[in-house]
């Protein structure tokens, strides 16, 4: 995964919102979650099995 997604997918965790994490690091909720799942995708790809929770 590369660091951007890392640090999105960490600032949204953090934040509890992808709207919030999307102003902090400046791109929109929507391009957030492409990014999310864009690494959750990777991550499945290379073995691994990423749990989402709420």
């Amino acid at each position: 995964m590369d660091s951007v997604k890392c640090e999105a997918l960490l600032t949204a965790a953090e934040q509890g919102s992808l709207t919030r994490a999307g102003e902090i690091l400046g791109y929109t909720q929507s391009g957030i979650t492409r990014m999310i799942r864009s690494a959750r995708a990777q991550a499945t790809r290379e073995g691994h099995r990423p749990a989402l929770r709420a």
